[in-house]
C-alpha cells in the first residue's frame, strides 16, 4: 500500500526510493511459497525500470520470476499427474461416528469426481503461467545467454517432458530451437455444424472457442461452446484424448450451402496471440427422395 500510495502522491524521486526500500522489505519477508507478493515486487521493479532506464531492475524482476517458476513448476506437475491418472476415489472411514452418513457423503463425492472427469480439460496452474509469461518476456529483454536458456528449459521441461499438457501453450515456454512444435494445420479438428471435436493438446481449462459464420443471411458468431465429453482411450496419453464441444446456438442455426465458417481456438483466453484458426465451407449433399443434408469441408490453408 505504501508503494502504490507513493506512486500516486509523491514525486518521482521519492517514489523510486520508497519502492526500492519497501520492495526489499517485502522480499525479505516473503518466502518462495508466497509467489503473489514476489510477483508484485517484480512488477514494481518493471515500473522502476520504466522510471529510471536502469537494467538493474529488469534483472531483479527476472530473478524473482525465475525463482517463482522454479518453485511453482512442481504444482503443475502434480496437476498433470492427477489429470492423467485414474480417479482416486475416497474410501469410507469405518471408524466414523455415523457410518451411514459417511457412506452417503463418500458415494456422492465419488460420483462428483466421475462426473468432473468426463468433462475435465488439461489443467493450467495460473500462478506458473503468469510467472512463465513474465520470465520469458524478461529473458527476451535481457537477451539472456544460451546457457541460461538451457537452465530454464531444464526447470520447465525435465527430461524433455512438457510442463503444460496443452501443447499449443507448452511450446510458448521453450527456448530449445529443436523442440517439435505443434503442426497446427495438420491437426484433426472435426466440425459438423453443432459439434466440435478437438484434440486435448489444443485445449486447456482456460480456453476460448469462437465459431463465426459468413453466409447469405449475414454474419453469426457462436461462443457458447461447452464440453460435453472428453474421450480418453484406455492406455492412451493426452495426445490421444479428444474433447467434444457443443453449442446451443450453433444447434439452432440453419446452415446454407456456401456458408463460410471460421473456427478460432485460443488455448489460453488471456493470451490472445496464441490462436489456432480453421476454415470450413458448408455444402449441400443431395440424398435419396429429395432429402438434403449439409456437410462441412475444411478449407486448405
Amino acid at each position: 500500500m505504501a508503494i502504490v500510495s507513493a506512486k500516486e502522491i509523491r514525486d518521482k524521486n521519492v517514489y523510486i526510493q520508497t519502492a526500492r526500500e519497501y520492495s526489499e522489505v517485502i522480499l525479505s519477508n516473503a518466502d518462495g511459497e508466497n509467489w503473489a507478493l514476489r510477483y508484485f515486487v517484480a512488477q514494481i521493479y518493471l515500473d522502476l525500470y520504466k522510471q529510471t532506464g536502469s537494467k538493474e531492475y529488469l534483472q531483479k524482476a527476472y530473478d524473482i520470476a525465475l525463482n517463482n517458476v522454479n518453485v511453482l513448476v512442481e504444482s503443475q506437475k502434480e496437476l498433470n499427474l492427477a489429470y492423467l491418472s485414474d480417479i482416486q476415489e475416497v474410501s469410507v472411514n469405518k471408524e466414523a461416528e455415523d457410518e451411514d452418513r459417511e457412506k452417503k457423503e463418500v458415494k456422492q463425492y465419488n460420483k462428483l469426481l466421475k462426473a468432473q472427469r468426463k468433462v475435465e480439460l488439461p489443467p493450467v496452474d495460473e500462478a506458473l503461467y503468469l510467472n512463465c509469461d513474465l520470465l520469458f518476456a524478461l529473458a527476451e529483454q535481457l537477451d539472456i545467454s544460451v546457457d541460461e536458456q538451457k537452465k530454464i528449459d531444464a526447470i520447465l521441461h525435465e527430461n524433455g517432458e512438457p510442463v503444460f499438457l496443452t501443447q499449443a501453450l507448452d511450446e510458448k515456454f521453450w527456448f530449445e530451437s529443436a523442440y517439435k512444435k505443434l503442426d497446427v494445420q495438420n491437426i484433426d479438428i472435426d466440425f459438423d455444424g453443432k459439434t466440435l471435436k478437438i484434440p486435448a493438446v489444443c485445449i486447456a481449462d482456460r480456453s476460448r472457442i469462437t465459431v463465426s459464420v459468413d453466409g447469405s443471411s449475414g454474419n453469426q458468431t457462436f461462443q457458447d461452446w461447452t464440453v460435453k465429453k472428453v474421450y480418453r482411450p484406455k492406455g492412451a496419453d493426452c495426445s490421444d484424448f479428444i474433447v467434444i464441444f457443443t453449442s446451443e446456438t450453433a444447434k439452432k442455426y440453419k446452415y446454407e450451402s456456401g456458408d463460410k465458417i471460421a473456427v478460432q481456438i485460443t488455448p489460453v483466453a488471456e493470451s490472445a496471440d496464441e490462436i489456432l484458426e480453421y476454415d470450413y465451407k458448408a455444402t449441400v449433399i443431395q440424398k435419396a427422395f429429395a432429402f438434403k443434408t449439409i456437410s462441412f469441408e475444411r478449407a486448405a490453408k
